[in-house]
């Protein structure tokens, strides 16, 4: 089935910047401003509802709280520049940068990813581990009268969630997640998933987790085409330290789809359990397809 997402974003209260007055009396400053002929504009930046905001202060911190923020600035096609935040500037969330006068495009991408990487040649981001990501582009005109500017940015990754129902065995050390078509990286020009590769995550499991049940296990991943389902091949293996398999389990065609949560839940370690899959549980619209 086909799904279309609407994304709906929260108000949230544009910062603005006060338009400049030059002092007269000090023609130094004028003349400055003139020959310059740039803006120092505030932008104030949300999320699919959740303020980025500092570190400490977001409530979603534990499960989304965004860490980073990368701004690209160009101007007929080239990068004029580029500002990074992390959570622990004390503007997070609300970068400044100076622009000159003129059209601009920017790219901003807030997330929480680990070793991410902007390639300015390719015009593409990618990471070592995929995470929450939310972009946005946003033409920008900047003149005397520019003000501060309020940005909201869209979901760009999936989330493929392994919900185990059953208790964790004695032995288990490693959770391993497998997807034969996965994407790390994203093209900035149309935001799709590229880089085909095949994906093999693996999640250490403390100690103190065997015996319990309910646990979940997951990765994210960017689509190739933007708000289309594609499907793949996915896999979940339970190994020991040895790395001899405890149980494994291999699903074919699971849909995976830009701003969607797919859940495989069930019981994994008894014969008699099943499965099922669910996508979109929190980030679209809910839909449930039994396997």
């Amino acid at each position: 089935m086909k799904r279309h997402l609407t994304f709906v974003w929260m108000a949230t209260a544009i910062l603005c910047v006060g338009c400049e007055r030059l002092d007269t009396s000090l023609p130094e400053q004028a003349e400055a401003s003139s020959v310059n002929n740039k803006k120092a504009v505030t932008f104030s930046m949300n999320a699919d509802g959740l303020s980025i905001s500092k570190a400490g202060t977001r409530a979603t911190a534990a499960d989304a709280g965004l860490t980073d923020i990368l701004v690209i600035d160009r101007m007929a096609g080239n990068i004029v520049q580029t500002t990074t935040q992390v959570s622990t500037d004390e503007d997070f969330g609300s970068p400044t940068l100076t622009l000159d006068y003129g059209t601009h495009e920017l790219t901003f991408i807030a997330h929480r990813n680990i070793s991410p990487a902007f390639d300015a040649t390719a015009f593409s981001w990618t990471a070592d581990k995929v995470r929450q990501t939310y972009m946005c582009r946003q033409q920008l005109t900047v003149n005397t009268e520019t003000a501060g500017q309020s940005v909201s940015l869209s979901n760009y990754v999936y989330q493929l969630k392994f919900m185990v129902e059953d208790a964790l065995p004695t032995g288990l050390t490693t959770v391993r997640i497998g997807v034969t078509d996965y994407r790390p990286t994203l093209a900035l020009a149309d935001f799709t998933g590229i880089g085909t590769t095949t994906l093999q995550r693996d999640i250490t499991i403390p100690a103190n987790y065997i015996g319990t049940s309910g646990n979940e296990f997951s990765v994210f991943g960017f689509c190739p085409t933007l708000n289309t389902e594609y499907s793949t091949s996915v896999s979940i293996s339970f190994l020991r330290s040895d790395e001899t398999v405890i149980q494994a389990h291999n699903l074919n065609n699971v849909p995976l789809e830009t701003n969607c949560i797919t859940t495989v839940e069930g019981n994994f370690f008894r014969k008699e359990g099943g499965f099922t899959l669910n996508i979109n549980t929190a980030w679209g619209t809910e839909k449930t397809v039994n396997l």
